[in-house]
């Protein structure tokens, strides 16, 4: 079973890292993270507010050069066995795709050679492979709606965390389990989630905890951000093929714009993008 370790730790620490580990210094697109390393056995990941990040085994070198003592680190990370994350919620075009996996130490074990990680620190080509590798390995429940979908939650709920709640739900709801405990990626607070289940009229079969940069921390939450992304991507290239337009992943005005000018359409946009978002008012 592998650990997962975190603190905050100083500048001065930092320059220790890197140097010590320079030699596994990977290049990362997130823009909260400063500095991620890889190894065999670990990885370390060094956020921008400098909170460490170790996940793996065998990392005493680490914890000796920061002087820390492993037994009162370690994150009590047993206790979840489902993991549910994600993904393109942020992005203009597409729908949302949430995924909910179930992960124990023998399912763990057999997947424990795809290096599965946060899906941000990965490229599509990776996130493919990897989804590809695990999708009947690992127990889990996907659920996807279209922009069309999700343009008619949000006009009915008009908050976008009551989307993803009751997408979380459904996906955790699916994984037939008596003892499930889950850990979802945090969205908005624990309080406010029970708020969206009441405003949704659902409920989770399981208990369950929101946590900060938990696609990080349990693997089963990793291999759900990747299972949803690729799924989302999927999905996403199939709309770009129905209306033969390449879609662009993101929100960045300058790749939207110049496509919404080719649609205009509006029941066309509703097929394919969030019409909430202010970029499609910027069309002529």
């Amino acid at each position: 079973m592998n650990n997962t370790f975190s603190k905050k730790i100083t500048d001065n620490e930092i320059k220790l890292i890197l140097k010590y580990m320079k030699s596994h210094l990977y290049d990362n697109s997130n823009s909260s993270i400063q500095y991620f390393f890889r190894t065999k056995n670990y990885t370390i990941t060094i956020y921008k507010n400098n909170t460490l990040l170790i996940q793996g085994k065998s990392y005493e070198n680490i914890l000796k050069l920061l002087n820390v003592k492993l037994e009162n680190q370690i994150l009590d990370i047993k206790k979840y066995n489902v993991g549910s994350d994600e993904s393109g919620n942020g992005n203009f075009f597409g729908g949302v795709a949430v995924c909910a996996c179930y992960i124990n130490s023998e399912i763990e074990e057999k997947i424990s050679s795809f290096k599965i990680t946060d899906s941000k620190l990965l490229n599509d080509k990776e996130i493919s492979k990897i989804a590809i590798n695990i999708k009947d390995i690992v127990p889990h429940s996907i659920k996807y709606i279209s922009p069309k979908e999700y343009n008619e939650l949000f006009d009915k709920y008009k908050n976008i965390n009551v989307i993803k709640t009751i997408l979380h739900t459904n996906a955790i709801n699916d994984l037939k389990y008596n003892n499930k405990v889950a850990v979802i990626d945090q969205y908005t607070t624990n309080n406010k989630f029970k708020e969206h289940l009441d405003i949704a009229n659902i409920s989770i079969n399981c208990e369950y905890h929101l946590e900060t940069k938990a696609e990080s921390k349990y693997i089963a939450v990793a291999a759900a951000s990747i299972l949803a992304r690729h799924k989302f991507i999927n999905e996403l290239d199939k709309i770009s093929n129905e209306i033969n337009i390449k879609l662009p992943l993101g929100s960045v005005d300058s790749k939207i714009l110049p496509i919404l000018e080719k649609i205009k359409n509006k029941i066309v946009l509703k097929n394919v993008c969030k019409t909430h978002f202010k970029t499609i008012n910027k069309i002529n």
